[in-house]
């Protein structure tokens, strides 16, 4: 019998994510049975005992994963170095969940079906329950870091504790494993998702041409040429083509959300306060009523695309604690406007700073507030998911959870739709592409080092109900 260490205990996750690998990122969906069950045991034991803290979980889980390894390699393990009663309890109430070897009840449903979990069966057998431990483990971490030594549980218990009650007081529930889905379905599915996304990129290009409609004709301005599309009059399809393709990549970077915490129609609102805000730029070709109709006509687009995405792919959200952290929304505006004023004083973009310097620099700063707030606000909880920390987006993604986060955030979400934002505009008007290029790049930049120094920094969170 080999004696367990805490070492034993701390190395273990590692070793069963390096072999059995973890739930990749958009597949949550298809663990969600599972890790409910799992989470749902360890309320249960956390009513029984109220003074059991995140901590505890995390030993139980570890010893549930060398449990695990011991039937795999054969290993009989002595867990009494390690074990105290607030473990033990929480390490049997994951056990009960999925281990024939513990529950009785469920070994007996296993032995009607034609399912494996001995001999040469048990590492596909269990390969689902290592990983739903995996995730529960980022879970944990991340409400402990946010909320406090008992944050996981007490999300827990918002989340689906009444739904407990109702259904099955405080008898520990099982759940049989996952099957593996075929390469063909995994195509299947990856085509019809694609389907999906040019469908909704579609409609919303649809939406976006007749909220065109809508706007009047203003003054004609003579800061910038027409574009050689809107000369030769081929405007309305070379939008058509871009715009399918834009809003279908936006859609696309819903993909990661729809099973965290922000439903459909928020990401196109959140999406919608960057665009307005950009889109109230003083820059000298923009016309008075251009302030309030293009913003307008964006944001029907926007949001009809939000409510599509939702629709198809997101959940309904029945509670949600945002998590604010005003030092990084702070530093995500100061990076952003160092950005800005380095651009008009450096760089030279177009821009107003040279006539109006004060209002320019105005609106610098209430965008750069405007951008972290929308990149915060991704940082939330919701009835069927656990914290949405920015880094963890991308649950594969490797490397410091700072410059993870920032990365995600500032990169990929902010970064991909500042992109296809500002592409829009050589559409309508003969555009320098290298100025274009050059505000692009330093706004994702200013905004990604913000994220990421504003995430390095430890800031206790203010929570309110959403």
């Amino acid at each position: 019998m080999k004696k367990v260490t805490p070492y034993m205990l701390e190395k273990i996750p590692d070793r069963m994510a390096q072999r059995f690998g973890t739930i990749p990122s958009g597949s949550e969906d298809l663990y969600l049975f599972q890790l409910n069950t799992f989470e749902g045991n360890l309320l249960k034991m956390y009513r029984q005992n109220p003074r059991l803290r995140d901590y505890d979980a995390l030993e139980a889980i570890a010893g549930c994963l060398l449990k695990v390894d011991g039937y795999l390699r054969g290993v009989e393990y002595d867990f009494s170095s390690v074990a105290t009663e607030k473990n033990k309890q929480l390490c049997h109430a994951l056990l009960a969940a999925f281990d024939p070897r513990e529950n009785e009840e469920l070994r007996a449903v296993l032995d009607e079906t034609d399912v494996t979990w001995q001999g040469e069966g048990q590492e596909e057998y269990y390969a689902t329950p290592v990983r739903c431990l995996l995730r529960i483990i980022k879970s944990i971490e991340l409400f402990t870091k946010e909320l406090g030594a008992t944050g996981y549980f007490g999300f827990i218990e918002r989340q689906f504790g009444e739904l407990i009650n109702r259904e099955s007081g405080l008898k520990l529930g099982f759940c049989l494993p996952l099957a593996e889905e075929e390469p063909e379905e995994k195509m299947n599915r990856g085509g019809k998702v694609a389907l999906g996304l040019l469908i909704i990129g579609s409609l919303t290009t649809l939406v976006r041409l007749l909220a065109q409609l809508l706007i009047p004709s203003g003054a004609p301005q003579t800061a910038l040429e027409p574009s050689s599309f809107v000369q030769n009059g081929t405007l309305p399809l070379a939008f058509i083509c871009y715009g399918i393709f834009a809003y279908t990549a936006i859609a696309a970077l819903y993909l990661p959300l729809r099973r965290r915490s922000v439903s459909g129609l928020k990401y196109g609102a959140l999406l919608s306060a960057i665009w307005i805000a950009y889109l109230l730029e003083p820059l000298p070709h923009v016309q008075p009523i251009d302030r309030i109709a293009y913003p307008l006509a964006d944001s029907i687009a926007l949001l009809a695309m939000g409510g599509l995405l939702g629709r198809s792919a997101g959940l309904p959200l029945k509670k949600a604690q945002i998590v604010w952290q005003w030092p990084q929304i702070v530093s995500v505006a100061l990076c952003f406007v160092v950005g800005r004023f380095f651009q008009y004083t450096q760089v030279g973009i177009y821009s107003s700073y040279g006539r109006a310097p004060l209002a320019t620099m105005l609106w610098t700063v209430l965008t750069g507030l405007v951008i972290g707030w929308v990149l915060r606000s991704f940082a939330t909880v919701s009835s069927q998911e656990r914290i949405l920390e920015p880094g963890e987006i991308f649950s594969d993604w490797t490397g410091d959870p700072p410059v993870r986060s920032a990365l995600t955030l500032g990169l990929a979400f902010f970064g991909a739709n500042l992109l296809l934002f500002n592409f829009f505009m050589p559409l309508v008007f003969k555009t320098d592409l290298m100025d274009l290029l050059w505000r692009t790049l330093i706004d994702v930049v200013a905004v990604t080092v913000g994220s990421a120094l504003g995430n390095a920094l430890k800031f206790p969170a203010s929570s309110e109900k959403a």
